[in-house]
């Protein structure tokens, strides 16, 4: 690459870890071996925030930073959630790119360098690529030797927004993920409109995080090669299943649907998304906070609960009603009176109990 003399680095890689000491020695490796070995230290960085581990996490990252004192750097935090630990690495980044990390998850070996070659000349403001979700046996197998990326220039598109947009139906397309693991961005993206993730959401915050930046974005390179290997280990937060959480979980769900309801309505006032790809899109999210509703009723959440869970999703930009019962997604968004609001919330109410009961 032409940018070894540059004072910042090509690329910064954040790295939130919560508690995943099991993990990290390979997710570090996998981090620094396989995907810089060919760059120079000071090309790339390496921005692990410990977020109040309590399980000796950060003694795991001090052998790295030993080896490489220019390159990986370590900050610990009281624990604060995964958005504001990214939002800290974001602060902290002065990589030209950056690239969000699971610090249980894996990348096939050489691929941030080879994405990075291969777009030095097209500077996209985002690289995509595909992934492919593997189990924890399969991550023990592959931990001590993870494939190398078979990539090449003809193995890659090159798009504007408007262009990627219709060609994904709005990132819609199988294994186009809208989670940050899956995408190489270019840093103004966040300094330039000041983005970062929203702490007040638990749920879909990287998904939130996606669409908000790609109002900025004016040009893709995207190849479809399965690149990232997903984890899903069990016990991690978005798939848990204790039942002291569900309530947690569901109005964290309902928080995220109402908040992208409000930003796609941005995403279609910029024009880079067709009206029939934006009403598909919205009714996912609409559906997603009526199957949140209906699972707290079906579970036997009282009726105030179901009310403040209705409130909420109105509260962040959701355009459905409170209690609106129908899966309509598109209606006069005049303000309705009290009593419509509880007869809608009563139907709703019994409507999921119908379904409880199995009618």
């Amino acid at each position: 690459m032409n940018r070894n003399n540059d004072a910042a680095p090509v690329i910064s890689v954040i790295m939130p870890v919560y508690n995943t000491r099991a993990y990290l020695p390979t997710t570090l490796k996998n981090i620094v071996e396989d995907q810089f070995s060919t760059m120079q230290p000071l090309q790339w960085e390496l921005i692990v925030v410990d977020d109040g581990s309590t399980d000796g996490s950060h003694l795991e990252v001090e052998p790295w930073i030993a080896r490489f004192p220019e390159s990986v750097k370590l900050i610990r935090t009281p624990n604060q959630g995964v958005s504001t630990a990214r939002n800290t690495g974001l602060a902290a980044a002065r990589g030209r790119y950056i690239y969000f990390a699971d610090s249980d998850d894996l990348i096939l070996r050489g691929t941030l360098a080879k994405l990075l070659q291969l777009t030095e000349e097209s500077d996209p403001d985002v690289i995509k690529f595909l992934f492919r979700q593997i189990s924890t046996e399969e991550y023990g197998r592959l931990a001590s030797d993870v494939p190398s990326a078979e990539l090449s220039a003809e193995s890659l598109s090159f798009f504007t927004i408007d262009d990627f947009m219709e060609a994904t139906h709005g990132l819609s397309r199988p294994m186009i993920h809208t989670s940050t693991w899956q995408s190489v961005y270019k840093r103004r993206l966040f300094t330039d409109n000041k983005l970062g993730f929203d702490p007040a959401l638990t749920v879909g915050e990287d998904e939130a995080l996606t669409w908000n930046a790609m109002l900025h974005v004016r040009t893709v390179a995207y190849t479809p090669t399965e690149l990232f290997l997903y984890h899903q280990r069990a016990g991690s937060i978005s798939h848990a299943t204790d039942s002291e959480r569900e309530e947690r979980y569901q109005f964290n769900r309902i928080a995220f649907c109402g908040k992208m309801i409000s930003i796609l309505g941005r995403v279609k006032d910029s024009g880079i998304m067709d009206t029939k790809t934006w009403q598909n899109t919205s009714r996912n999210y609409m559906f997603g906070y009526y199957h949140s509703i209906i699972d707290l009723i079906v579970k036997g959440f009282p009726l105030l609960t179901i009310y403040k869970a209705m409130k909420l999703y109105r509260s962040y930009g959701g355009d459905v009603h409170p209690g609106r019962p129908r899966f309509t997604p598109f209606y006069d968004k005049a303000e309705l009176p009290r009593s419509a609001k509880r007869r809608r919330l009563l139907v709703a109410y019994g409507l999921g109990t119908l379904i409880k009961l199995g009618f």
